[in-house]
């Protein structure tokens, strides 16, 4: 209460500064207007910058055979930029279903990026991770998976103990149990990767 607030306008109109009153802190639970200051929208933000700033950076790198970005799931400007560089994408996805139902949408997003950008990033390699092959319901998405992207999908990385103890001692899985099945599961696709 009594706390100023910045009230946006629509982008590129003034914006207002408020002070709160009780009954607006009864009524809002004193949420703010999300967006202040901004001059223009996402898209446009991104057709301006053309999210080629991480390219311009790595195209520079050299003596490398690959060049792998690891990517929050997310469509950001981080995202965005990453898929201006690449030439593969490469989407690991859980053995449930909402794993299942992120690769369509991800799949789209990418193909909507590629349409609207002229760009020609393509889905090489989807990956089935935490695979746990007691449990049906992950065995029924990877027959789904390996049915519906037979040409891309690799064999799972199954989950494994060493694979969540290994971050917490700072090591790779390499590093950390190099003869562990997780291990095993990686070493095979990198050489998938490699040798694709």
């Amino acid at each position: 209460v009594g706390q100023p607030v910045l009230i946006p306008g629509t982008m590129g109109t003034e914006s207002y500064v408020a002070v709160g009153t009780t009954k607006a802190m009864d009524e809002t639970w004193g949420s703010t207007c999300h967006g202040a200051g901004r001059v223009m929208s996402r898209t446009q933000a991104l057709k301006a910058n053309k999210g080629q700033e991480l390219s311009k950076k790595l195209e520079k790198l050299s003596n490398y055979d690959f060049v792998l970005l690891d990517c929050p799931p997310a469509y950001n400007i981080l995202s965005q930029n990453a898929m201006f560089f690449c030439d593969e994408a490469y989407i690991p996805v859980s053995t449930d279903v909402l794993g299942f139902n992120a690769v369509a949408k991800t799949k789209k997003v990418i193909e909507d990026f590629n349409y609207m950008f002229d760009n020609e990033l393509t889905v090489t390699k989807i990956i089935p991770t935490m695979h746990d092959r007691r449990n049906k319901i992950n065995k029924t998405i990877l027959t789904e998976l390996q049915n519906e992207y037979y040409e891309v999908v690799t064999d799972p990385i199954n989950i494994n103990s060493k694979l969540r103890e290994a971050p917490k001692a700072k090591k790779s899985i390499f590093a950390y149990a190099k003869y562990s099945r997780g291990a095993k599961d990686y070493k095979a696709l990198v050489e998938n990767i490699i040798y694709s």
